[in-house]
């Protein structure tokens, strides 16, 4: 089975992000262990974000929310996939925006094909295939990180 079909079969973030690690590692040769994922309240025009030094990324509820609105499944998996997939180049040391933005659509197209949504997210934004999710959806404040249990299954050694 192909990654695009993979993709479209997933119902959790756990699994997209299981598809990120295995086409992070296939095209590039790199893997990180040991992240966990929160879900909070963002400026609309941030997706996600990776605070370096910690193990966390973090994807905004709110865009979440619109996508979820105005898409199916399949759209919502190659949305979080294209999202997870730039954070993940971050936790890899990455951290330089137009390196990040080159190797996320590189690898997209790879993966998934020059017109799978992922890779048409990773070249023109997100509006180019959602541009409902710039509508404004009001939801109340929240300033707490949503954990979410179970994201990275791949255990961590520790050496002591």
């Amino acid at each position: 089975m192909g990654m695009n079909e993979k993709l479209k079969r997933c119902r959790d973030f756990g699994s997209v992000f299981g598809l990120v690690k295995d086409a992070v590692e296939d095209t590039m040769g790199e893997r990180r262990p040991g992240l966990m994922l929160a879900l909070q309240q963002l400026p609309e025009n941030i997706g996600a974000l990776h605070p370096v030094g910690t193990s966390f990324i973090v994807m905004n509820k709110d865009m979440l929310k619109k996508v979820r609105a105005f898409y199916g499944q399949e759209t919502f998996n190659s949305c979080v996939f294209y999202v997870l997939l730039h954070e993940y180049l971050h936790t890899l040391g990455y951290l330089n925006e137009a390196d990040v933005y080159r190797l996320s659509y590189l690898i997209c197209r790879r993966v998934l094909g020059e017109r799978h949504a992922s890779t048409m997210i990773a070249r023109h934004g997100i509006g180019s295939v959602m541009p409902e999710i710039g509508i404004q959806v009001q939801h109340p404040s929240d300033d707490w990180l949503e954990i979410v249990d179970g994201f990275d299954s791949e255990n961590m050694s520790y050496i002591g």
